[in-house]
């Protein structure tokens, strides 16, 4: 065997073990995100929150009070008008 054939065969093994390597990485990022997500879900769902809207879930993480949605909207309304 000649060296190129020997160093190409090495080659061609380094590159298998890169893909695996690149997989495992893959499948471990996958299995963190889904972790972090389960956790997420676990924390609304202890809560209570899994079926409030997006704003109820937002003023409960941050601890602040939900304004009703008329006074938000005049809220809104007053800083576009400020413009």
């Amino acid at each position: 065997m000649s060296t190129i054939q020997k160093l190409t065969e090495k080659r061609e093994r380094l590159a298998a073990q890169i893909r695996q390597i690149d997989t495992a990485i893959k499948k471990e990022k996958e299995r963190e995100q889904l972790q972090k997500s389960k956790a997420v879900f676990d924390a609304l769902a202890a809560r209570g929150l899994l079926d409030k809207d997006l704003d109820s879930i937002l003023a409960a993480i941050t601890g602040t009070e939900q304004k009703p949605q008329l006074n938000k909207q005049n809220d809104e309304t007053e800083a576009l008008n400020s413009l």
